[in-house]
C-alpha cells in the first residue's frame, strides 16, 4: 500500500484544514494562525488554498501596502498630543517615484482578498492598524501605477466610524479613493456602516455610498446614539439592493416609497415614525404610492409607533413571497379594533399563501382612553390569521394579553395551520428585583380569565404534529363535564403509538390558571407526552413546580404504555 503523503490531500480538505486553524477559537489563536502560515510555506501544493484563507479577510489595506519594496517606502513616527497623554502615529513616505514592477507582490495577495473590514456588531478581537495613516498622495499612487481594480474580487466591505469630530460624509468619500472607483467594480458588494458618533446627515452618507458602489447588494446601518431620520430618494440609485438593515435610521414617506421601489430587495429592516408631520400627511392607500411597492420581498421586519398606519402599510406590500413578518409597535392605546384591521391587512395580502411567520410585538400599556386596563379582545379579531396556511411561527406579544382564545379558535386554528411549529400569545410581566409579582386568580366567567380549557388543546395535539412551542392562557382548572363543550367531553387523546405523538417540547404556562397539579400533568401526558421544558406562570409557582414533577413521574407511566401497545401491535401483524 503506498504510504499517503500531502499530495494525496484534496484541496477541499486542505481547505477546511486551514479554516479550522484560522477560526480557531482556542486561546491560543494567535499560534494557530502561525502554524497555519508556516503550514503554507511548507510547500507550493499547500500555498495556494492556505493563502486565500489567509487572505480572504482584510481589516484593512495596511497588510497591502507593507508588501511595498523597502527602497519604494518606509514609514515615520509622529506623535499627536491627545490630552492628557501623547499618541503615536506612524505614516507611510515614499522614497522615489514608483514603477510597475513594485506592485508586483501586492497583485499576488490582492487578488484573495475578499472582506475588507470587520462589521461594526462583531464581538470578536481582531488586529487593527488605527495608528497607520496613509497620505492622499500615496492613493494618487496607488491609482495611477498599482493594479487596477486594486482589490478584484472584493466581495464585502465593512466600516466603522467613531471620534467626537468625526465627518462620516467625509470618510465615506475617503473610501472612493481607496479602491471603489465606478470602473473598478466587477460585481456586486456587502457594505455595513457602523457609526458610533460623527456629524453629516444619513442622506449625504447614502448619496455618497451611491457613487461609491452603484453596484451595492446588501447595506447594513449600525449606529449607537440617536437615530438620523433619511430623506430622499437617492437610494433608488442602488437597484441592485438585496437587503437593506436600516433600523438604526428613520425613514421619511419619500425614502421608504423609493426603497419600495427596488426591483431586487428581498431583505428589509426599516424604522418608520409615524408620529411626525410627514407621516400624518401621507396617503397610503393611493394609487400613485402604492401600485408595485416591494415586488419580490421575502423578510420584513418593522419598528413603528402606531399600529393603526402600519396596518395601512401592510397593504402597500404587493409581493407575493414574504415568508418572515416581524413588527414592533412602541403603542400606547391600541385597541380591538386596530388589531383586527392589522390582521385583515394581513390576511388579505398577496402573500398569504406564503407567509411562514409572523412575530407582533406591541410595548406600552394596553388600555383605553381613560388610562384603566382594558381586557382582552375576543378571538374573532384575529380570525382573519386563519387564512395563513403555510403558517409555520405565530407570535403576539404585548403587556397584557391581548386576545383570550377559546376552545372553538383553538379547534380552529389547528385545522387552519397544519404546519405550525410554535404558537405563543405571550404577555410582558413586570419584574421587581429576584420577584415576579403574584397575580391574582381569576374566577372562571371573569372577564379577564382565560376562556381555552385545558381539555381544548386536545385538537393541537391531534393534528399540528409538528408544534414545538406552546403559549396560550389556558384555565387549567378541570370543569365537570356539564360545564364543559361537547368537544371536549370526549377527553384528551391518548396516543398509545409512537408515529402519533406530538412533537411539543416546550409549554410556556404564563397568563395560565393553574388546577389541581395531578390533573393537570395527567392531561399534559397524554397529550403532549414529549414535553422536555415547562415554564411556570407567574401565579401559583409551586403548584407549577410540583405539577411539572409529577408530569416527569407520569411519563414512565406512558412509556410502559407505549411498550405494550408497541408489542400488542407487533404481535398482531405477526
Amino acid at each position: 500500500m503506498q504510504p499517503s503523503t500531502v499530495y494525496s490531500l484534496s484541496h477541499e480538505v486542505v481547505t477546511r484544514i486551514g479554516s479550522l486553524l484560522f477560526n480557531s477559537n482556542d486561546v491560543n489563536v494567535v499560534t494557530s494562525r502561525k502554524a497555519l502560515i508556516s503550514l503554507a510555506t511548507t510547500c507550493r501544493y499547500l500555498s495556494e488554498p492556505l493563502l486565500d484563507i489567509i487572505w480572504r479577510e482584510l481589516p484593512d489595506t495596511i497588510p497591502l501596502f507593507l508588501l511595498l519594496p523597502s527602497d519604494l517606502c518606509t514609514t515615520t513616527v509622529e506623535e499627536i498630543p491627545l490630552e492628557p497623554w501623547y499618541k503615536q502615529r506612524t505614516e507611510l513616505v515614499l522614497l522615489r517615484t514608483p514603477v510597475a514592477d513594485d506592485f508586483k507582490r501586492v497583485a499576488m495577495y490582492s487578488h484573495r482578498v475578499k472582506i475588507l473590514g470587520y462589521r461594526y456588531d462583531q464581538r470578536v478581537v481582531k488586529p487593527r492598524h488605527e495608528d497607520y495613516k496613509i497620505p492622499s498622495h500615496v492613493w494618487d499612487m496607488l491609482a495611477m501605477h498599482g493594479p487596477a481594480p486594486l482589490l478584484p474580487n472584493l466581495v464585502e466591505l465593512h466600516c466603522t466610524l467613531s471620534g467626537p469630530r468625526f465627518d462620516t460624509k467625509a470618510s465615506i468619500d475617503h473610501l472612493h479613493e481607496i479602491m471603489l472607483q465606478r470602473d473598478q467594480i466587477h460585481g456586486p458588494i456587502d457594505f455595513s456602516l457602523g457609526i458610533c458618533s460623527g456629524s453629516s446627515s444619513a442622506h449625504e452618507v447614502i448619496q455618497s455610498i451611491t457613487r461609491i458602489a452603484p453596484n451595492l447588494r446588501a447595506f447594513q446601518w449600525f449606529q449607537t446614539y440617536a437615530k438620523w431620520d433619511l430623506r430622499g430618494q437617492d437610494i433608488c440609485n442602488l437597484p441592485h439592493m438585496s437587503e437593506l438593515d436600516a433600523l438604526s435610521l428613520q425613514v421619511a414617506p419619500d425614502t421608504l416609497h423609493a426603497i419600495g421601489a427596488l426591483p431586487k430587495l428581498s431583505d428589509l429592516a426599516v424604522a418608520v415614525d409615524f408620529s411626525t408631520s410627514e407621516w400624518r400627511d401621507w396617503n397610503y392607500t393611493s394609487s400613485e404610492h402604492s401600485v408595485g411597492l416591494f415586488p419580490v420581498l421575502v423578510q420584513l421586519q418593522l419598528e413603528t409607533v402606531n399600529l393603526s398606519k402600519t396596518a395601512e402599510l401592510m397593504k402597500t406590500i404587493t409581493s407575493p413571497f414574504l415568508a418572515n413578518l416581524t413588527v414592533k409597535v412602541r403603542s400606547w392605546n391600541p385597541s380591538g379594533s386596530i388589531l383586527a384591521a392589522f390582521c385583515s391587512a394581513v390576511g388579505g395580502s398577496p402573500f398569504q399563501r406564503v407567509l411562514r411567520s409572523l412575530d407582533l410585538t406591541i410595548q406600552g400599556s394596553w388600555s383605553s382612553s381613560d388610562g384603566n386596563p382594558t381586557y382582552p379582545t375576543h378571538s374573532k379579531v384575529i380570525g382573519p390569521l386563519l387564512s395563513l396556511g403555510r403558517l409555520e411561527k405565530l407570535r403576539l406579544e404585548a403587556h397584557l394579553p391581548m386576545v383570550f382564545l377559546d376552545n372553538a379558535f383553538v379547534d380552529e386554528m389547528s385545522r387552519a395551520w397544519p404546519n405550525i411549529r410554535e404558537i405563543r400569545f405571550a404577555q410582558v410581566i413586570e419584574h421587581y428585583g429576584f420577584q415576579c409579582r403574584e397575580e391574582p386568580i381569576p374566577s372562571i366567567g371573569d372577564p379577564d380569565c382565560p376562556k381555552v380549557t385545558l381539555l381544548g388543546l386536545s385538537p393541537l395535539a391531534k393534528r399540528c404534529q409538528y408544534l414545538q412551542v406552546l403559549q396560550v392562557p389556558v384555565d387549567m382548572r378541570i370543569r365537570s363535564p356539564e360545564r364543559l363543550e361537547p368537544a371536549c367531553r370526549s377527553g384528551p387523546p391518548l396516543f398509545l403509538m409512537r408515529s402519533r405523538r406530538s412533537d411539543l417540547h416546550t409549554f410556556i404556562g404564563e397568563g395560565c390558571v393553574m388546577g389541581d397539579p395531578w390533573e393537570v400533568a395527567s392531561c399534559l401526558s397524554l397529550m403532549f407526552p414529549q414535553i422536555r421544558k415547562i415554564r411556570c406562570g407567574h401565579s401559583s409557582i409551586a403548584k407549577w413546580s410540583f405539577m411539572s414533577e409529577v408530569y416527569s413521574e407520569l411519563l414512565r407511566v406512558r412509556s410502559e404504555e407505549w411498550g405494550w401497545a408497541n408489542q400488542a401491535s407487533q404481535e398482531e401483524s405477526q
